[in-house]
């Protein structure tokens, strides 16, 4: 009924339990807490940013984020309150500084260009905006992002022009 016991097989597997333990452990509660980041695009991004304050695509993924969520759940419906108005208006500003600390970090980022640019297009700075999508056009070399973009331009312009004539 006896058996040999291995000793040193044991102690290897003993040694390498109670080394992977730990790290396995610490590992386990930063996946948790990094959890709590995912929540939603944006609270992942604004995360980012933190953790990379530096990087011209996390910032610009936050602006982006925040700038499309608003612009769609403010352009679904056709009358707003002010208040409505108002908090579009500040996200749209917060989303601006995020693709200007982007441009700033990479002054040739077509996509943080573009998304600015309709940024200041819904808060009435046709100027600006225009200047950011004359800078997407020089970037652009007349690709079809640029080209995608003009077409949007037009196609809003020419939606409001109809809701407010009909």
């Amino acid at each position: 009924i006896y058996q040999k016991i291995d000793v040193s097989n044991t102690i290897k597997q003993f040694a390498t339990v109670t080394l992977l333990l730990p790290i396995l452990t610490l590992f386990s509660f930063k996946t948790i807490e990094r959890n709590k980041e995912w929540k939603s695009d944006l609270t992942l991004f604004l995360a980012d940013v933190k953790t990379v304050p530096n990087s011209a695509l996390v910032n610009c993924n936050a602006g982006t984020n925040i700038y499309s969520t608003m612009s769609k759940k403010y352009l679904e419906k056709k009358n707003h309150t002010d208040a409505e108005t108002k908090e579009f208006e500040t996200q749209l500003k917060i989303a601006v500084r995020y693709f200007d600390k982007a441009i700033s970090i990479n002054q040739n980022y077509v996509v943080a260009y573009m998304n600015r640019g309709w940024c200041y297009y819904y808060l009435k700075d046709t100027k600006r905006a225009g200047s950011d999508w004359v800078r997407l056009a020089e970037l652009s070399n007349g690709t079809s992002d640029f080209v995608r973009q003009i077409s949007n331009f037009f196609l809003i312009i020419f939606s409001n022009f109809c809701y407010n004539k009909f």
